[in-house]
């Protein structure tokens, strides 16, 4: 009697539910995975990120997004496996896939942008309350590329007070400036404390230690 070949092995399980509930499930997949699986997969991944990102209540975890990257990583597996290495794709799907990937990045990288962006401009509004900051110290406003201007390779005085901006002198005032996307503000000829006040009030508006009329 002829050996019955070996059955297929199950479809890839699908990952457990995340954390957040607006992130949409990926249909079980088939086996073996089809275009429409590997797809869907590196799509769930990418939502996944996207929810981390925003790092709210609801948000998925860091738990959520090694599960999405064993789930895609588990996909691609076993549709290499079955294809062998004697299978080619079809011409557009690497191209279509690699689109897919740059779309999503894209996406990602401008929500990060979106959210350090909000994030600041609470920060400057919180601000603007706590008066000059000696009962309420202000909060520490990254610069432009995201960076804490107390951290390496900074390492600037935390401007936690209306007194700290006013003790800071040329050198560190201007590092803060160009941190926060300013160009060297033009002197007041023959006026160097009238430049060094026109820095620090253009700074403390950065920071959010004036309150805007």
């Amino acid at each position: 009697m002829a050996a019955l070949p070996p059955p297929n092995p199950p479809a890839v399980a699908l990952p457990a539910q995340p954390n957040d509930p607006n992130v949409p499930m990926p249909a079980a997949p088939n086996f073996p995975p089809t275009v429409d699986n590997i797809i869907a997969a590196m799509r769930y991944r990418e939502d996944v990120r996207m929810s981390f990102a925003h790092q709210l209540d609801e948000a998925c975890t860091l738990d959520d997004l090694s599960n999405s990257g064993i789930y895609e990583h588990s996909i691609l597996a076993q549709a290499a496996a079955v294809a062998g290495p004697q299978a080619a794709a079809p011409p557009w799907f690497q191209g279509a896939v690699q689109q897919l990937r740059n779309d999503i990045q894209n996406d990602i990288q401008q929500l990060r942008n979106d959210v350090q962006q909000l994030r600041n401009d609470v920060k400057r509004v919180m601000n603007q309350g706590r008066g000059d900051g000696n009962i309420v110290r202000f909060e520490i406003i990254p610069f432009a590329n995201g960076n804490d201007p107390t951290l390496q390779p900074h390492n600037l005085p935390p401007l936690h007070s209306v007194n700290a901006i006013q003790q800071l002198n040329g050198a560190t005032l201007s590092a803060y400036l160009t941190g926060y996307g300013i160009d060297p503000l033009p002197a007041v000829a023959g006026n160097p404390d009238a430049t060094n006040r026109l820095r620090k009030e253009t700074l403390k508006r950065l920071v959010g230690a004036l309150r805007r009329e």
